[in-house]
């Protein structure tokens, strides 16, 4: 039957774990241009996901590290048109070498941290 006023119902939620950050995927790094030129400007772009919703992240904090060779390359991070991005000037020093570095997205209470390397021309 209906419980009247009278009874007091007690309910337990079993196994529903609190909520945990979203895991983030990342589509491989791309860049603007293709390729980097020695004493150009050059950004490296990637599309993130919450795997939980597939919604695209366009807000949070990006963060780049660069280098090529040993050297530290400045690099500035942040979302632009639905895309996390590190963006850059490339020495002129830096023909024939790599380009390596990390690009680590923080958004919705998680990280992820997305490689790249590209031949500088």
């Amino acid at each position: 039957g209906v419980p009247d006023a009278a009874d007091n119902l007690t309910y337990e939620l079993v196994g529903i774990a609190p909520d945990a950050p979203p895991k983030l995927a990342a589509t491989k790094p791309t860049g603007t241009p293709a390729r980097p030129a020695a004493g150009g400007r050059f950004v490296v772009s990637t599309v993130a996901r919450r795997l939980d919703t597939g919604a695209t992240l366009t807000a949070g904090r990006v963060t780049c590290a660069v280098r090529i060779g040993t050297a530290r390359l400045r690099a500035t991070g942040g979302f632009a048109a639905g895309r996390a991005r590190c963006a850059m000037t490339v020495p002129r020093t830096a023909r024939g070498k790599t380009l390596r570095g990390t690009m680590t997205i923080r958004s919705a209470g998680t990280t992820i941290t997305v490689p790249f390397s590209f031949r500088v021309r």
